[in-house]
């Protein structure tokens, strides 16, 4: 696991004065996250190697969930989330993330 400064990339929409769709994107820093492999749960035996199929991201309690919209940047890297973030009050929020191309 690795402390890093992600940047949380809240997605949202609006209508513009005609009526058009807009998509604006807001990066917000989020610092002192830490990043950790995620193996896949899908082993039958417990002998061979873990297959590495995500990434563990945890942040700050402060931290606001991302939406379903919403995107990371890590290390240049974007980073989509898959299924809800498990917010722990007072803790922290974990997000299942996957790295994308």
């Amino acid at each position: 696991m690795r402390r890093i400064v992600v940047t949380h990339v809240q997605v949202t929409e609006t209508t513009d004065d005609y009526g058009n769709t807009v998509t604006v994107e807001t990066p917000v820093d989020v610092p002192r996250c830490l990043l950790a492999p995620r193996s896949s749960t899908e082993r039958t035996d417990p002998h061979s190697p873990a297959v590495i199929s995500g990434s563990q991201l945890y942040m700050p309690a402060r931290s606001t969930p991302p939406a379903p919209a919403d995107y990371f940047l890590i290390d240049g890297k974007r980073y989509d989330a898959e299924g809800e973030p498990g917010v722990w009050p007072g803790r922290g929020i974990e997000v299942a993330v996957k790295h994308i191309p």
